[in-house]
């Protein structure tokens, strides 16, 4: 008997003996893997081009990744890259590429170096009109009197030039600045410019996003979520901006660029503090600005309290609308503003704006962002408890 528990002894000590050599093995084979090619098993997946101007991908969570995944997500950067554009400042070249005043047969600094972009823009229109997170620093110093802004504007624009996909250098003709936004229009001579689907209501509930910079580079995460930038309870029915969430934070290298979903619509751009800004914060300009060249955003003229952010004790139902209310300075309705001149006053309840009703999300300012100004729109509203109705041209500033 004893000589058999001796040789179930050994057997049991070989065979643990030998899985240890295998893990052993496999934790030797994955250190070398991950240290020696910078191939990791887990965490980020660098899929770089190590020269050229090729595609590279950022893979974060890479053990979610599955091979349809990876292809849909090659076919996206190829559709989206002919809608991106690079700004650059502009050089002095000569018709055959030399510098003027140089009798130098060939000048590097005659040619504009692809990778050495001072910002990057997509194409929203295809007669010319660019969109870009970068704006020229000499916007910010305009002089106010009319004559004086026009002539400094047409300077600013004759000093930069936007290069397309096919390193076709094209002259800008006009810049546009946002005021609230601070968001860059730019405009060139081109027709038949590749134009990308917008989309205005990201699934936030985890829908894959893709970053894609001008440089050929492609950064892709989750998105989980969309925030109003003004958090505060007392907002304004004009002063929209909303942001959107992803699951990691945005790698420095993609500031500036454009975000779109897996079906290669435009999302957000990525401002330099790394947010996402969705498009939807734009339409209202996007539209002013294709029909009158310039930047207006529409305005209704009231300052409320979202009552979806509220509850009430001994209320059943949820509340909901947007209650006009005096802000700080004590203005509830600004004199002057359509809003007043259809005589809603502090104490009234919007609840529904063209039978959108303000709830679930439907705040007011979002609603107004979404107009564009001499749009005349419908809003119902309580007033004493009673429902009343008024049609309403909004403004624009």
């Amino acid at each position: 008997m004893n000589k058999y528990k001796l040789v179930y002894i050994i057997l049991i000590s070989t065979i643990f003996g030998l899985a240890s050599g295998a893990v052993g093995a496999l934790m030797a084979r994955v250190y070398l893997l991950e240290n020696e090619f910078n191939i990791p098993l887990f965490g980020e997946i660098n899929v770089s081009n190590q020269g050229g101007y090729g595609s590279s991908l950022i893979i974060q969570g890479a053990k979610k990744v599955v091979v349809e995944q990876n292809t849909k997500v090659s076919d996206t950067v190829a559709a989206v890259k002919s809608g991106l554009v690079g700004i650059f400042p502009r050089i002095a070249t000569s018709a055959n590429g030399v510098v003027k005043g140089t009798s130098t047969p060939f000048d590097i600094s005659a040619y504009y170096q692809l990778n050495n972009e001072i910002g990057q823009g997509f194409i929203i229109t295809s007669d010319g009109w660019i969109m870009s997170a970068y704006t020229p620093l000499e916007y910010k110093d305009l002089p106010k009197d009319k004559e004086g802004r026009a002539a400094a504007i047409k300077k600013i624009v004759s000093g930069y030039v936007i290069i397309d996909s096919g390193a076709k250098v094209h002259l800008v003709k006009n810049i546009v600045v946002g005021r609230l936004t601070g968001v860059g229009f730019y405009q060139i001579e081109a027709r038949d410019l590749p134009v990308k689907k917008f989309n205005l209501d990201p699934d936030t509930a985890s829908q894959l996003i893709l970053a894609v910079s001008w440089d050929g580079y492609s950064w892709l995460s989750t998105l989980i979520g969309q925030l109003e930038l003004d958090e505060t309870l007392l907002k304004s029915s004009d002063q929209y901006l909303s942001v959107l969430i992803p699951e990691q934070a945005v790698p420095k290298q993609f500031i500036g660029s454009f975000v779109f979903n897996l079906s290669s619509e435009l999302l957000a751009f990525i401002d330099a503090d790394g947010r996402l800004m969705p498009v939807s914060n734009y339409l209202s300009c996007i539209n002013c600005l294709l029909n009158e060249e310039e930047i207006k955003r529409p305005v209704l003229g009231v300052n409320y309290v979202d009552l979806s952010q509220l509850a009430e004790e001994g209320n059943k139902n949820r509340l909901f609308g947007a209650l006009i209310t005096a802000d700080a300075k004590g203005i509830a309705v600004l004199d002057g503003s359509p809003a007043a001149r259809a005589g809603l006053r502090v104490g009234d309840t919007i609840i529904s704006v063209d039978n959108i009703e303000l709830k679930n999300g439907n705040t007011l300012d979002k609603q107004i962002n979404r107009l564009a100004p001499g749009d005349e729109i419908e809003i119902i509203y309580l007033r004493n408890n009673q429902r009343r109705s008024v049609n309403v041209v909004l403004a624009g500033e």
